[in-house]
């Protein structure tokens, strides 16, 4: 249910957006919004409580997303008004998917037990772009000391393994099995 109701709001937020000619700016509030919800456990229990007023939540969110956009603003507003206020890290993840696939954005992180170098990842950056049509991929590069070697890529629903670790399991499991 969350997510349907999550997906509504998002696309009436880029349709809000688009009229208003504020896609960019809107873009930034919400990503500013999900990092900031992501990073502060007191944020995402305060949209969560029925116990604070909404009221107190915009003056909070306002002070989280100071210079957001007017459209950003009425958004908000408008959340808190429906009482769907605990929805809105939700909302603004499924804005910027909507955001990514009109732009023709394709995001994706690359798991490894160490930093990869710029000339790696943009060799995996066009690896990535034929295997999925896509010429416009961010990468994001995420230190896991569990993948001991080599990488994992995530791209949405997506995985592509090519770990030490995997290669590990895949020996242990023939191993046992044979």
């Amino acid at each position: 249910m969350s997510s349907r109701i999550a997906a509504r709001y998002a696309k009436s937020l880029l349709s809000f957006a688009q009229e208003n000619s504020a896609v960019e700016d809107v873009y930034r509030d919400m990503s500013d919004l999900l990092e900031a919800n992501s990073g502060s456990v007191e944020l995402q229990q305060m949209l969560k409580s029925p116990i604070i007023s909404s009221d107190k939540k915009i003056a909070v969110l306002g002070q989280v997303l100071k210079g957001a956009h007017e459209a950003s603003n009425s958004f908000i507003s408008l959340i808190m008004d429906k009482r769907r206020e605990e929805h809105l890290p939700a909302i603004a993840s499924q804005f910027i998917q909507l955001y990514d696939k009109e732009k023709g954005i394709a995001r994706a992180t690359v798991y490894s037990a160490i930093p990869l170098g710029d000339k790696v990842m943009d060799q995996l950056r066009k690896y990535l772009a034929t295997l999925l049509n896509s010429e416009n991929i961010e990468l994001s590069n995420v230190i896991d000391s569990s993948v001991i070697g080599g990488m994992v890529v995530r791209y949405g629903d997506k995985l592509l393994d090519m770990s030490v670790s995997r290669e590990l399991k895949e020996m242990r499991k023939h191993l046992v099995y044979n």
